[in-house]
């Protein structure tokens, strides 16, 4: 991300916000997919929140990780460069837990609207099935009443519809 290049000629000065960087990019694509292929799961989200929560508490330790085995300032840094270095890496950590945060949060809520949509038209399609069911049995049973109901209702007809 180019924050080394900011550094007085030194490539490693700013170590620790690249190593919490490039693990939280590798965190990051293995926590998305494992919500994508969690949550798409036919089980009730409301029992796939804790599994996907503890998965958040391990990348939020994992980057903390990172963060603390970064922050080691061994040899001649000064006290300015040391500071820069903490503020930065501090920040990049904040950036990559909020982010897993607001991932997690808004791949519960896609799941759980997405499993909610798929359960209602499941059930519009078995109460269409039951009313065909009924339509013929009445049908069958009173096929005369049926014709003459349907003649007297002329606004529940095709023909009101057109109208």
């Amino acid at each position: 991300m180019g924050f080394a290049e900011d550094a007085d000629d030194e490539s490693t000065d700013y170590l620790c916000a690249i190593a919490v960087s490039e693990r939280g990019d590798e965190l990051m694509a293995d926590f998305q997919t494992f919500l994508n292929d969690y949550l798409s799961q036919n089980v009730p989200v409301s029992e796939q929140v804790e599994i996907a929560m503890s998965y958040f508490r391990y990348i939020e330790d994992a980057i903390h990780g990172a963060y603390e085995k970064g922050m080691d300032f061994s040899g001649d840094k000064t006290f300015e460069l040391v500071s820069s270095e903490t503020s930065l890496c501090a920040h990049r950590r904040n950036l990559y837990i909020q982010a897993a945060e607001v991932h997690l949060e808004n791949s519960i809520r896609y799941a759980t609207s997405s499993k909610r949509s798929y359960q209602m038209v499941d059930g519009l399609k078995a109460m269409n099935e039951s009313m065909e069911d009924f339509s013929k049995s009445f049908h069958e049973t009173f096929p005369g009443r049926f014709n003459e109901m349907n003649s007297s209702l002329t606004c529940f007809a095709k023909g009101c519809v057109t109208q």
